[in-house]
């Protein structure tokens, strides 16, 4: 699988996984079988080749929102490490963004 093609198959989970967390964080219940084909988009992500959707934390760089980020020293190298980063930053900033607007209350 070429470079090209894993970020193609990365940007399709990932897609697929923000439609599908999404309403969960506007407090919108998820049905089970959404559930489960979500996780199976992921499981089918990490093993599709695993030396390619394998990453080392220390030297990928991610892009959440038009920011580009340095990985630093998140952790080993896993398997769908990439898409492991996108949700934590994602995460990261849907919380920061929360806490901004309470504090601005």
């Amino acid at each position: 699988m070429s470079h090209t093609n894993r970020h193609v198959q990365l940007d399709e989970v990932w897609t697929k996984l923000l439609d599908g967390i999404n309403p969960v964080y506007q407090f919108q219940a998820m049905k089970k079988s959404a559930y489960f084909l979500l996780y199976t988009h992921v499981y089918n992500y990490c093993i599709s080749n695993p030396n390619q959707s394998r990453t080392s934390a220390s030297n990928t760089r991610g892009q959440i929102g038009g920011l580009s980020r340095s990985n630093g020293q998140d952790g080993a190298n896993i398997v769908g490490g990439e898409l492991y980063n996108k949700l934590k930053y994602y995460l990261k900033d849907y919380l920061k963004d929360i806490c901004q607007e309470i504090f601005s209350y």
